[in-house]
């Protein structure tokens, strides 16, 4: 009933086909057997296998079983129950049991041909023995026997000596073909032997021998017996750590030290005067606060402050031209002298530079002192900083440096016969190697 058509596009346009309907037909074929299960033999425990084989549409199966030939037929739930191949568990009561399968679909049911199964049973063989074995008191012994036969029954049996009776035991797994007793120090030279039966006979297998070997405690690796088999190996040592926490669940406490973590610097000046032009880059360069030196319980910081270089600077007033003349210079105007500083003369030329060079002291009688002493730059910079002059106040500037420090706490723990071996790492000392041996 689905209907399809066909959209055809190009540039031009688009036209669809008429549509067309499509009719699924289904045939569904009766089920015919052309192959039928075959009677069968198989041992207690094991599954058997009946398979049929039908042709036909959708098939499904469903297994059948009767008792003998004159009960009814059951539908059985045993293992692949709907499917072509049948595989039932085999108990030894099924012997006789018959099997057929129904193969169904909407057309017609059919059945198969009953099959037989025949259930095998026979005594117990021995075919492969126990052997001796060595154990260490605390432990599980191991000893495995293979037989062969239907519905088999195990009874491993002791006896201490190889003239004392045997005896049923009751160890681990005593009624299993691998039988894993506890070994306790006085068992050694135990003898065991296994009983195998069901409804058709009973054997027993070859007697092994149990022996006990005892193990030392830890010693020293040095200590050790000659040829001595070692068994075991352990390590005792101190083991070191650091932390930045005060206290660790399980270690000793054993001092604190301080480690870098971290350094840097900037250069600053906490000398500039009032009169300094602040718009100046060497005043916003050098406008820093300097680092604070501390320290707490977790970390502290450690500062120096040094001495870094010298600024140059001045302020200026334009006389004409391309001459300019400095600040509190005495300057003869006219027919008498005067202080710049002492005129209304209008500044407007701020020149500063940094160096590292000590220039010399200006002698000028006018009692200038401190930041305003003036020096005389002899190897000027460029003409936009100086505005050609040579006359300069001075002041200092630093620079403040600091190392940052995380405080670590050290610690030790002391191990005892530790299953591996730590190495030889700095955070190891007072190693030894203990060793256990079998005598």
């Amino acid at each position: 009933g689905y209907q399809y058509r066909c959209k055809v596009s190009n540039s031009a346009g688009t036209v669809y086909s008429n549509p067309a309907t499509l009719t699924v037909t289904i045939t569904v074929t009766a089920p015919v057997i052309t192959s039928h299960p075959q009677s069968t033999s198989a041992a207690p425990g094991t599954r058997a296998s009946f398979t049929v084989v039908a042709s036909g549409s959708n098939l499904s199966y469903q297994w059948q079983y009767r008792k003998t030939a004159s009960s009814a037929w059951t539908d059985s739930r045993g293992i692949n129950y709907n499917k072509a191949n049948f595989t039932p568990d085999v108990g030894s009561a099924m012997n006789g049991y018959q099997y057929r399968c129904r193969v169904s679909n909407s057309a017609g049911t059919v059945y198969s041909n009953p099959a037989t199964l025949t259930v095998t049973v026979t005594a117990p063989v021995i075919t492969t023995q126990p052997q001796s074995t060595t154990a260490k008191p605390g432990t599980r012994a191991s000893f495995t026997v293979v037989a062969s036969g239907s519905n088999l029954s195990y009874q491993w049996q002791y006896r201490k000596t190889a003239s004392s009776a045997w005896t049923d035991s009751r160890g681990i797994n005593y009624n299993k073909a691998n039988f894993t007793p506890d070994v306790g120090s006085a068992m050694n030279g135990y003898q065991y032997r296994c009983k195998v039966s069901n409804a058709y006979g009973t054997v027993y297998s070859n007697a092994v021998t149990l022996t006990v070997v005892t193990q030392s405690g830890w010693v020293p690796a040095s200590q050790a017996p000659a040829g001595a088999t070692i068994v075991a190996r352990s390590w005792s040592y101190r083991e070191s750590t650091t932390s930045t926490s005060s206290s660790m669940s399980g270690w000793v406490a054993n001092g604190s030290h301080w480690v870098n973590s971290g350094s840097g610097s900037l250069q600053y000046s906490n000398e500039f005067p009032s009169g300094f032009d602040k718009n100046n880059s060497v005043y916003k360069q050098l406008n820093n606060t300097p680092y604070t030196a501390y320290e707490n319980e977790s970390a502290k910081r450690e500062v120096t402050n040094t001495r870094a270089g010298y600024v140059y600077w001045h302020w200026m007033y334009d006389c004409g031209g391309a001459n300019a003349y400095n600040r509190c210079i005495y300057y003869r105007y006219g027919n008498g002298g005067s202080d710049c500083a002492n005129k209304n003369w209008v500044y407007k030329y701020f020149g500063a530079f940094m160096s590292n060079t000590s220039f010399g002291k200006v002698e000028n009688g006018y009692g200038q002192t401190g930041i305003y002493q003036w020096y005389k730059v002899t190897d000027r910079k460029s003409y936009a900083d100086t505005q050609g002059s040579y006359y300069f106040y001075r002041l200092n500037y630093y620079t403040s440096a600091y190392t940052d420090y995380t405080k670590y706490y050290d610690y030790y723990r002391d191990l005892q016969y530790q299953p591996t071996d730590p190495g030889n790492g700095s955070n190891i000392s007072n190693k030894v190697e203990y060793v256990q041996y079998l005598l």
